[in-house]
């Protein structure tokens, strides 16, 4: 592979309008304070006590040998006080899901490593943040490469991660043998992912076959210990905690003109337990969720809660707020509108003193054949053109190659016409509205000619516009952009393959990177 272009994510509709104002730093709203630094020697650091430091530590290691797996690099490193986290993360999709997620993880590394460069006092360790508690099974059981689709088909219910991994074999069988003639290190990391019994292992396994020990520190949140730590934010959620003072940020934004990204509820919690996720709602002094067999008084919830904390779960607008709680951690990577919902809770993040990290766009990549980018180039467009509308494009090729422009003949005959009319008119008044007709009429004649000289040219330049339908489609298969379509094995079937993109990665260059191979 090799990069053709980039080009800066102001230049595309690629990002909400939040985002691209947030890493720009333009607006009433994002001034130089708010905005996205991307100077590395001024980036603040949270203070972590070594106690949390330990605590960390001991549960990562907990994980990691409960998978048997070699202990990176990384996680002893974080009991010292002078090291920090980069951390990205991603739900677990179908054996790695759209490719995105190799963009999300090489970008927070490629990041870690100019942070490491930049403070030699300092040490910073790119973290994996596996959102194994999300249960939208269906938004993770699609995996598409290429024109197949493959589906995971699961009966079982609440966190993904906690699911088990026996319908997941099926889908491997499938993918081994259709993928049979391919010598693929992602497809031998899948099958040995395998033995695990539960899909947060099995995910473990994969991104860490992928990435390696050197570098890359997974961790899954949803664990008993970790969870201890979030209690007291539990506690204050149930007296309006994060409604109020989100509603308060919220209120700035859609003030400065922006669109909100995440949904604020009263109660932004899950309650998790063998086969549900579900919301918890407060109904007066009542705690209940929807399959609750009892509802709770406020003080017999947290009492369990206490007792089991592993049965507490936080939505969208408190993850960021745990992980927090948790990880020593100076930047968070993500998509443009992961970012987009973190500024939703500035306010918050203040309220509670806890340090809120410096927010990076990840890289973003797009694929295209050498050889179909010549062809393009060769059509007259350029790289940026890969973002427009296919309609917009077609018709854009077809005025340019067009031998039979009539404009300058049209425009000649609305001036004559003016003329006339205004001739005309000075001497009788009363023949206006009849000449207005009258031009009205020519002028549907005239754009009807146009319309059928277009098909005309479409039909003479048929096999270029047939190379415009192909390019675009490969940018965005089923009208969606390819990083979200596309499977990490549409365009990597090597570690070293994965490496090298880490090397192109850099997300405080804000630009889509348009990658030729």
């Amino acid at each position: 592979m090799k990069l053709g272009h980039k080009i800066p994510f102001e230049k595309v509709n690629f990002l909400p309008k939040i985002t691209t104002d947030y890493i720009g730093g333009v607006g009433s709203y994002f001034d130089q304070s708010k905005g996205c630094s991307d100077d590395l020697s001024t980036l603040s650091v949270p203070n972590f006590s070594l106690s949390q430091r330990n605590k960390l530590v001991d549960v990562l290691v907990r994980q990691y040998e409960s998978c048997s797996m070699e202990i990176p690099r990384g996680v002893e490193l974080l009991r010292d006080a002078n090291t920090f986290t980069v951390t990205t993360g991603h739900q677990l999709c179908l054996f790695g899901g759209p490719v995105y997620i190799l963009y999300k993880i090489a970008s927070t590394i490629a990041f870690t490593r100019k942070l490491n460069e930049a403070h030699a006092d300092k040490k910073f360790v790119p973290v994996f943040w596996l959102a194994s508690e999300d249960h939208d099974f269906e938004e993770v059981s699609t995996l598409n490469i290429g024109k197949t689709s493959y589906k995971w088909n699961n009966e079982e219910k609440g966190c993904i991660g906690r699911m088990t991994t026996i319908e997941l074999k099926g889908v491997l069988s499938e993918l081994k043998s259709s993928m049979s003639y391919l010598d693929n290190d992602l497809l031998e990391e899948v099958e040995k992912s395998m033995v695990y019994d539960t899909v947060s292992k099995q995910y473990r396994s994969f991104i860490h076959g992928l990435f390696g020990s050197e570098e890359l520190v997974i961790v899954d949140p949803d664990d008993r210990d970790l969870k201890k730590e979030f209690l007291p934010i539990v506690r204050a959620e149930f007296d309006g905690l994060s409604k109020r003072y989100v509603e308060q940020n919220n209120k700035k934004l859609t003030d400065a003109g922006y669109k909100l990204q995440a949904f604020i509820r009263d109660i932004n919690l899950f309650y998790v337990d063998k086969g549900i996720r579900e919301r918890i709602i407060l109904d007066q002094d009542s705690v209940k969720w929807k399959s609750s067999k009892q509802n709770f008084s406020k003080a017999e919830f947290m009492e369990m809660i206490e007792e089991f904390p592993e049965r507490i779960s936080p939505n969208v607008i408190l993850r960021p707020i745990y992980q927090q709680l948790i990880l020593p951690n100076a930047v968070y990577i993500g998509g443009g509108s992961e970012i987009a919902y973190w500024l939703q809770l500035e306010d918050l993040f203040s309220e509670l003193q806890i340090f809120k990290p410096q927010l990076s766009v990840r890289s973003s990549f797009l694929f295209v054949q050498e050889k179909l980018m010549n062809q393009w180039t060769e059509m007259g467009y350029d790289y940026q053109d890969l973002f427009e509308s296919p309609d917009q494009l077609k018709n854009e090729l077809v005025i340019r190659n067009a031998s039979t422009d009539i404009s300058h003949e049209i425009n000649a005959i609305g001036e004559a016409f003016d003329a006339i009319q205004n001739k005309v008119v000075s001497h009788h008044s009363e023949l206006d509205s009849m000449i207005g007709a009258e031009r009205r009429k020519l002028q549907k004649q005239l754009e009807f000619l146009e319309k059928r000289i277009l098909k005309a040219d479409k039909s003479k330049n048929k096999v270029s516009l047939q190379r415009v339908d192909k390019i675009i489609g490969k940018v965005k298969p089923e009208g969606k952009w390819q990083e979200r379509y596309s499977s990490v094995f549409d365009f990597f079937t090597d570690k070293e393959s994965i490496n090298e993109l880490i090397d192109f990665a850099d997300p405080s260059a804000n630009s889509v990177n348009i990658m030729l191979f």
